[in-house]
Order: C-alpha cells, then structure tokens, then sequence
C-alpha cells in the first residue's frame, strides 16, 4: 500500500457552492464554519468575472461568510498576472465591475484580446475588433471558457461560446488561465506549503472544478448545488458529456451522478443533508457516496478522511 498522505488543504468554490448570486446555499455558512475547526488550510477559489474581488468579498461577506480577502484566488487575478509577465496592453472583454482588478494596467493601443464574462460588450463591433486585433497577431487570452454558469432563474451562457467563436474565426488557440487548467490550482496553493496530493477541490461544475483539481493531482468533490442542480435530461446532456464515462458500470473511481443511492447500509448519511458524491479518488466504490455533513461537519476528523483518500488512490478500498 502506497504511503499515505495527510489532508493540508480544502479548495473551495464560491458560485453554485456557497452562494448562487445574491443567495447562500442553505447550510453552507455553518457549514464553512466548521469546516474552519478543522486542521486543515482553507482558500477559495473561482472563475468569476463578474466583479472584481473586493466585490465578491463585499457580497460573500452580506451573505454571512466570514472569508478573508488573501484567501480568494480568482480567474481574474490569475489573468492579471500573465498580463503582466507578457508586459501586454490588453482589450478587455469583461463586466465593467471587473475592471477594478486591472487597475494600473495600460489598455491603450491594445495588442492583447482578453475574454471573461461580458454580456454587455459582447456585441458585434466588440468582437470585431477583437476579431481584427487577433489576426493582426494579438494573443487571445481567455480568463476561463466556461460554457455555462447556473443564476436564480436557471442556466446562462458563459464566455467559453464567445471565447471559441473567435477562435474558430482567427484560426488562433486561447491561452487559458482560470479553471480548469493546471496552472491556476497549482498557483491557489501556492503559500499553503501544501502539494497537490494533500489537496480536495470541491465544486459544483464536473469538469472545471473536479476534473480540473484532479488533472492537477488534487482530489474532486462534486456537489450537488449549483449547476448540479438541473433537471434530469439537461444533467444528461450536460453533466454526463462534460465527464464521458462518468456514470459508467466499467469505471469504479468515479461516483454516479443522477442516481440514488443504492447501498444505503454502507453510507455515510445524514438526514436532510444535501448529498456530496465523490469522483476519482474520494471513496472508489461508485455506490459509495459521501454526504455534505461528512465533507463539511466531520472533516475535523482529518485522519479518517485523509486515509480513506489515500487508502483509494493506492486502490486499497474494500
């Protein structure tokens, strides 16, 4: 059995796992609190760019969450700080709440394109412009290509469709620097003193939070709030191509999603617990789904869950 290794640090998304908008998902700041009692390093990360982050605090701080500004790494940080190691002058296609994040870099004469959340400016003559701008030999920078984000009154478009629409028009790849993409992980851990394998990600999105954190060597845990909570044909047209093979009978490190549980006797559930089902790596056993109460309430119990993480990546679960 391979060496064990302890749990350091939880990663946490806020949209569609904390709050939706102007709403907290019910439970989640109590839950945050205990999950603070816990020995363990707690940041939060997100591919927001809707506003810019003393925003996002403002807002998470009415709702009751009690998160520090250092705590929150975003897509739109991440983002500024290629612009800066490109020493580029970026066209900055995002939420006009976004800009505060961009303070002191110069956008005049741009010879960059950067693409976030912009529902505003996503208009022809926008996109020309950063159409003409791209063959001309500007990078396209994408801050993430997300194709949707879940709000009060359903889905909506995220900037991925605009985001590859100019690629396929400039025959030009982005650079993408929000999740899911390694290097964004890699650098919300940074200052943790922790390496991946000491780390879970948990997040509503399939692909972009647990599929991104695990591409990462981290650990993904998919929740069932957020952009999880759709019907069930838009979970199997979204959530199952997002994942391929995710609910599949021949791959036992992954946990279904958009079913029951069948093996009740061998969960570890709670009443009136929204649930939190596990994927590659968490418990192994596809009937094996952990509640949000063990995540959130007992993840004070460290040790049981660091080795039962561990115990499942060398494969040793029973």
């Amino acid at each position: 059995m391979a060496a064990r290794r302890a749990l350091k640090a939880v990663l946490v998304d806020l949209s569609g796992t904390l709050h939706v908008e102007d709403s907290a998902v019910p439970g989640a700041q109590e839950a945050l609190k205990r999950l603070r009692g816990a020995p363990v390093t707690v940041r939060f990360v997100t591919n927001t760019t809707k506003e810019c982050k003393r925003d996002l605090l403002e807002r998470l701080t009415k709702l009751g969450f009690d998160i520090a500004e250092n705590e929150i790494f975003t897509s739109l940080t991440a983002a500024r700080n290629l612009l800066e190691q490109k020493q580029v002058r970026p066209l900055l296609l995002v939420d006009d709440k976004a800009l505060p994040d961009f303070t002191g870099i110069a956008t005049h004469d741009p010879n960059a394109v950067v693409v976030g959340l912009a529902p505003e400016h996503f208009n022809y003559e926008m996109m020309n412009k950063a159409f003409r701008l791209i063959l001309d030999g500007a990078p396209l920078i994408a801050i993430h290509k997300a194709r949707y984000f879940k709000k009060k009154n359903g889905l909506a478009l995220g900037p991925g469709p605009f985001v590859t629409g100019l690629e396929y028009a400039t025959g030009t790849e982005a650079t993408v620097v929000g999740k899911p993409e390694k290097t964004f992980f890699l650098e919300a851990l940074r200052g943790t003193d922790c390496a991946p394998e000491e780390a879970v990600m948990i997040g509503d999105d399939c692909r972009d939070d647990v599929g991104g954190a695990q591409n990462a060597g981290m650990r993904g845990i998919l929740v069932r709030t957020g952009k999880y909570v759709m019907d069930r044909s838009c979970r199997e047209t979204v959530v199952h191509q997002s994942c391929p093979g995710y609910d599949s009978p021949h791959a036992p490190d992954r946990a279904q999603v958009g079913s029951e549980p069948r093996a009740s006797s061998r969960l570890l559930q709670m009443p009136a617990v929204p649930a939190v089902q596990s994927t590659q790596g968490l418990l192994g056993d596809p009937e094996r789904i952990v509640t949000e109460q063990l995540v959130w309430g007992l993840i004070q119990q460290v040790d049981f869950l660091s080795c039962g993480l561990a115990a499942c990546q060398a494969g040793d679960c029973d």
